[in-house]
């Protein structure tokens, strides 16, 4: 990308750690119906 390497990475990372929050609340979400 335009950017340095590191900053993409720290961008991925918040992504990631983003989805993966997501996902977490949806299981917990589910998982209490």
């Amino acid at each position: 990308s335009i950017y340095f390497g590191y900053v993409d990475n720290i961008i991925l990372a918040a992504l990631f750690s983003f989805h993966f929050t997501i996902l977490d609340i949806f299981n917990s979400f589910h998982h209490r119906l």
